[in-house]
Formats: C-alpha cells, structure tokens, sequence
C-alpha cells in the first residue's frame, strides 16, 4: 500500500511512497520470466474431463480450461494440493509428490502419535 490508503500522510509522502511503489513493481515486471515455488499441480489430460471442479475450488485461480482439459498456470499455483484433492478423476497431482509417499507419512505420524499415547 501506498499514499493515503496506507493512512492519512501529506503530499510529499504520499508522492515518495507512491515512486517506491512503483520501483517495486518495475523490477517485478522488467524480468523475462518468474519462478514459481517448488511444488505445483501438473494435470494428466488424458485422465481430465473438464469438469470445473478444479476451477470452482481452487482459492488462486490456477487451473484454466484450455482445449478440453484442465491446465495449471505454475506461476500462480501454491502447490496447496486442493485441487488434487478435489478432482474427480485424479487427473492433477502435486509435483514431486507421490499418493503412496503421503500415505506412507501419514500413517507414520499416526502410529507415531498412538505410542506417544501408550507412554
């Protein structure tokens, strides 16, 4: 935020926040490409129907419908996983993540919290 919507400031303020502002923006925008975080949701098309479930539930917009099938735009995903949750068909995983492997942790952090309760 910048200028008066950060709170109640003169002009000359508001016009030096307003230039830091902008700076910010500039080196964003002036770059070729962006990174994106580590883990993100991939779509296997051939499992995707296109049924919207991943659009309507994922809090970042980015799944998009693109010829057919669900596409996740990286730069934008969180790697929250809702969307894998969520579709139907299994058709989006996380990057880099396995079921088997999460399933596997799971079930160790329970067995892990049964003994702690046996103490």
């Amino acid at each position: 935020m910048a200028g008066l919507a950060h709170g109640p400031k003169n002009l000359e303020e508001c016009i030096v926040q307003a230039k830091a502002a902008a700076g910010r923006a500039g080196t964003i925008l002036s770059r070729t490409h962006l990174e994106s975080r580590g883990t993100v949701a991939v779509v296997r098309r051939e499992k995707c129907a296109a049924c919207l479930t991943c659009v309507r539930v994922c809090p970042y917009n980015a799944p998009e419908i693109k010829n057919g099938a669900a596409g996740i735009e990286a730069t934008v995903c969180q790697g929250c996983g809702i969307c894998a949750g969520e579709c139907p068909n299994k058709a989006i995983s996380l990057l880099n993540y396995e079921e088997s492997v999460l399933f596997a942790m799971s079930s160790e952090l329970c067995r892990g919290s049964n003994e702690d309760e046996s103490i």
